[in-house]
């Protein structure tokens, strides 16, 4: 049994300049959109679009609003902070969530100020938000169902100089795998779940898989970060057309990267707080 989730619908990074990250995500190759702000929140946005999923740039833009946790986040670092995941329905996950035990929060709308050329628009979503100390490694966690979608993504928005196209991967350090398996199972199903090679690997829905490692496994992989209290997020892996034209924009831009078997990784320094990696795509 599941709880409905169908695939990762956006991780959240949490960034301190908003502008400055803008900046970092473009000398990356992403294209940006227009930026974004939540009328019920003091929270703005960058929300750098894929076909199906998105990676959200997170800043403060009303320090007197309610922030919803990210001025906290930001005392202690940048990077990534949390993760959205698409349901079938949102209060079909919440029904399922309760029944499986779960402290999940009723059904609630939120709505963006999308600050396009052509005028204003206002993206809706119904949202449901799970406790973190039943989600083990996900830190914040939801399920996001957008109600007007067609006001966000649009072609243009979605091609990136650096090939990227969905979001393949993230990866959490969590000191207890065997917490962590049984409440994967819950959210996925346990099919979903499986043991390799010193991690935990969940299949989300839609191609993408969560990761979970311990300090130790994380550090030999070269995803973990330092400083960090358990348990966190590390590492965003994003598909792409072809590595070497990644390899290329990175190289042209003047940004550091390595190469780690078959893929490229970004250091923190260089994405905000996070480690961005690149992988050729399987789909």
């Amino acid at each position: 049994m599941s709880i409905g989730i169908i695939g990762i619908d956006h991780p959240v990074i949490a960034v301190r300049d908003m502008a400055a990250a803008r900046g970092f995500y473009q000398r990356l190759g992403f294209t940006i959109p227009p930026r974004g702000s939540h009328l019920e929140w003091g929270t703005g946005n960058w929300c750098i679009m894929f076909q199906r999923d998105y990676l959200e740039l997170r800043g403060i833009v009303d320090a007197e609003r309610y922030l919803h946790g990210l001025d906290g986040f930001l005392e202690r670092r940048e990077g990534l902070m949390g993760v959205a995941f698409v349901p079938r329905s949102a209060d079909e996950t919440y029904s399922l969530a309760r029944a499986c035990g779960l402290d999940a929060t009723t059904p609630r709308e939120l709505t963006r100020r999308f600050e396009l050329a052509e005028g204003e628009v206002h993206p809706r979503f119904r949202l449901v938000f799970f406790d973190q100390r039943q989600t083990e490694g996900l830190m914040a966690s939801l399920v996001c169902q957008h109600l007007t979608p067609e006001l966000i993504r649009r072609p243009e928005w979605t091609r990136h100089a650096n090939g990227s196209l969905a979001v393949a991967a993230l990866t959490a350090v969590v000191a207890d795998i065997t917490l962590v398996r049984r409440q994967q199972e819950t959210l996925f199903g346990a099919a979903a779940v499986r043991e390799a090679n010193g991690r935990l690997v969940v299949d989300a829905g839609g191609g993408a898989r969560l990761e979970f490692m311990t300090q130790a496994e994380a550090e030999q992989r070269r995803v973990a970060l330092a400083g960090v209290a358990l348990p966190y997020l590390s590492a965003i892996t994003l598909a792409v057309a072809a590595l070497a034209e990644t390899s290329g924009l990175l190289e042209r831009n003047g940004v550091s990267f390595q190469e780690e078997d078959d893929l490229l990784r970004v250091a923190p320094e260089d994405a905000c707080g996070v480690i961005l990696r690149f992988r050729e795509n399987r789909r």
